[in-house]
């Protein structure tokens, strides 16, 4: 088993991948796009989790649960319009990681 962590922050992405223990056993850090809109923003997030999974070894399909925490303001599970992603408004950052991960 394993869970993956997210923090989605206006200028850095991290995703770690967690075993059963608590073991860091995948970590991505990486620049936070400033110039994608809402779809290549969930994009850039679901293709990052892929990839911190592949680098632990744990097929992303298996993954227990995902944790997100994200810039703000956030209303429900959206990010609105965060100041350092100003292509970025009312995109959920929930329901792409619900249908591609379960």
């Amino acid at each position: 088993m394993a869970v993956v962590g997210v923090d989605l922050g206006g200028t850095t992405l991290t995703v770690l991948v967690a075993d059963a223990t608590g073991a860091i056993i995948g970590r991505i850090d990486t620049v936070t796009p400033d110039t994608v809109d809402n779809s290549g923003l969930q994009d850039f997030l679901l293709d990052t989790i892929t990839d911190a999974c592949d680098r632990a070894g744990v097929d992303p399909n298996t993954v227990a649960a995902v944790g997100v925490a994200a810039v703000g303001p956030i209303e429900g599970t959206a990010l609105c319009n965060p100041v350092n992603l100003p292509n970025v408004d009312r995109v959920d950052i929930v329901k792409p990681i619900e249908d591609r991960y379960g």
